[in-house]
């Protein structure tokens, strides 16, 4: 098996990492207190594991190389699918595979940051921190005549919701106007789909980059 990096979306689109980083950093931590106990000292109390982070750097480039796996996409193209992936407060699946540490993680865009260094012009590097996630749900706790709370399984559970929610993936020669035209058949919309996507696509509804998802009401 090859050796790869990849983060897939809610809506199925997968982004491969064109060169792969030199190292990935996984840090688990325990989520435990100290606490002071008369006649005995510090304690520890044991609480579980706090969430993974995910850390690494590489570079998006600009030119083909031998140590470059794909360069069907722009740097910018790139930059563009990480911070819409971010701004969609929605989980990705994170992927390596191919070496001793393989990974299949649900996580989310932390921290993000990228630049362009003199003497590599085109090539746009980054530092990314993904953030493990889980998913959770309320319980409801009743307390009893000595006040101790016990979950209550008499009680009525919402089960989570099964998105019906339609994501569309931008590709390079898109605008807002085609892809109302394409989706509704009325290019009228446009407006629509621009007010569904505010925070993903910004204050210019002109300008939409390959990788973004947007969603389709």
């Amino acid at each position: 098996m090859s050796y790869g990096l990849k983060l897939t979306t809610q809506g199925g689109s997968v982004f491969n990492f064109p060169v792969l980083p030199e190292k990935i950093q996984v840090e688990s931590q325990g989520n435990h207190t100290t606490v002071s106990v008369i006649g005995v000292g510090e304690v520890l109390q044991l609480g579980g594991a706090t969430l993974q982070k995910i850390t690494f750097n590489s570079h998006f480039p600009s030119r083909e190389a031998p140590y470059v796996s794909s360069l069907s996409n722009t740097p910018m193209d790139c930059v563009s699918f990480l911070e819409s992936a971010q701004a969609s407060a929605l989980p990705l699946t994170l992927q390596l595979s191919g070496g001793a540490l393989e990974l299949s993680q649900t996580v989310g865009v932390e921290n993000f940051t990228y630049y362009e260094q003199g003497g590599d012009v085109g090539d746009v590097y980054f530092s990314l921190t993904l953030r493990q996630w889980r998913l959770h749900s309320a319980k409801t706790l009743t307390l009893t005549s000595d006040s101790t709370a016990v979950e209550d399984t008499t009680a009525t559970r919402t089960e989570p919701e099964v998105s019906s929610n339609v994501y569309y993936t931008v590709v390079s020669g898109d605008c807002l106007w085609n892809i109302a035209k394409s989706h509704y058949g009325d290019a009228t919309r446009w407006s629509d789909i621009y007010a569904a996507n505010k925070e993903v696509v910004g204050s210019n509804p002109n300008l939409i980059y390959p990788g973004q998802e947007l969603l389709l009401p």
